[in-house]
């Protein structure tokens, strides 16, 4: 169990090093080796329809790099960058904040004190550590990121990491996984490379897998 949740660690670095990084030639770099259909696996049937649709797109970008002014591509993708995570320029495009994507009736303030609560039950007060809101989607992904590496920790010692999975599972249904596959759905509309499409696509499948996948562990474990 603990080599499947490294495998997830690993997808959050990921998705983290493409999304919260500045594009430039070490990412260019990457691209060329191929390092993101590695990681990516899409020869196994675990998944998803959705990770496979973006690993095809981010294979396809792959293939015209070698054709391109690197210089050219950097600020291309610099500026995909920012027009999918500020949504700048763009009418009606949400950028990915969880209070832009659910109904709150009661105003943003009862979202935002639910997150902070949560990331202090947990143990894991992100506040300090990041100047962006809660609600925010790298500061989300870094928490199931926190806890996954949590999970690994307490399997090593031998034992059994039942609530951080149950935490987990919580937190995808009642935050990230509630409004990530939205952001990304739209996202995807706005995104002007074939690069930023695909991860984006992969973003997509990676939440509803994790959602998949703890479902099943922490069902397994209460039956």
């Amino acid at each position: 169990m603990a080599g499947i949740t490294s495998t997830r660690v690993a997808m959050y670095d990921l998705l983290f090093d493409v999304f919260v990084g500045l594009p430039g030639d070490a990412l260019l770099s990457e691209i060329k080796r191929g390092r993101f259909e590695a990681l990516l696996s899409t020869d196994t049937e675990e998944v998803d329809q959705k990770t496979r649709e973006g690993a095809r797109l981010i294979a396809s970008f792959r293939s015209s790099v070698g054709h391109r002014s690197p210089d050219i591509l950097v600020k291309e993708l610099l500026a995909d960058r920012t027009r999918v995570i500020r949504a700048t320029g763009e009418k009606g495009f949400r950028p990915p904040y969880e209070r832009l994507y659910v109904a709150n009736p009661s105003g943003d303030g009862p979202l935002l004190q639910a997150l902070n609560k949560f990331y202090r039950k947990a143990g894991l007060s992100l506040d300090d550590v990041s100047g962006e809101s809660p609600d925010f989607l790298f500061v989300e992904l870094d928490f199931m990121k926190q806890l996954c590496l949590r999970e690994i920790e307490e399997s090593l010692c031998g034992a059994l990491a039942d609530a951080t999975r149950t935490v987990e599972l919580e937190f995808l249904r009642k935050h990230l996984g509630s409004w990530a596959g939205a952001y990304c759905a739209e996202a995807e509309r706005y995104a002007h490379t074939v690069f930023y499409r695909g991860f984006l696509a992969v973003l997509a499948g990676f939440i509803g897998s994790e959602i998949s996948h703890l479902n099943g562990q922490v069902s397994s474990r209460q039956q």
